[in-house]
């Protein structure tokens, strides 16, 4: 696995960018707000949410602070584009039992 853990202040963003790659954010502390191509969402930790790849998005600390983590799933570790197969990723919004499975989970399409 690959992480990146993201620490923000009150007010403190992190920019916005996209990847070619889809990708797990683990929210464990605060409240944030992610604008996905333009619409903002609201999320409290702890939750996961799932960023599908090509999607413009920023993180905005609303509590506080905030602390949450990139999660990458490593295929051959050699450029970071390559290191999570996409076809790998069940599409859990469609599948109810999944929710059992990981019951704080936000999947972002």
């Amino acid at each position: 696995m690959w992480t990146r853990i993201i620490h923000l202040e009150k007010g403190e963003s992190y920019g916005g960018h996209q990847h070619h790659f889809d990708h797990v954010h683990l929210l464990s502390v605060g409240k944030v707000k992610i604008t996905i191509d333009g619409v903002d969402t609201i999320y409290e930790a702890p939750t996961q949410i799932i960023i599908k790849k090509e999607l413009e998005h920023d993180i905005e600390c609303l509590s506080d602070e905030s602390i949450g983590t990139c999660i990458h799933a490593i295929r051959d570790g050699k450029r970071v584009e390559d290191i999570f197969d996409p076809d790998m990723c069940p599409d859990y919004a469609e599948e109810e039992e999944a929710f059992a499975i990981l019951p704080t989970s936000v999947f972002v399409k």
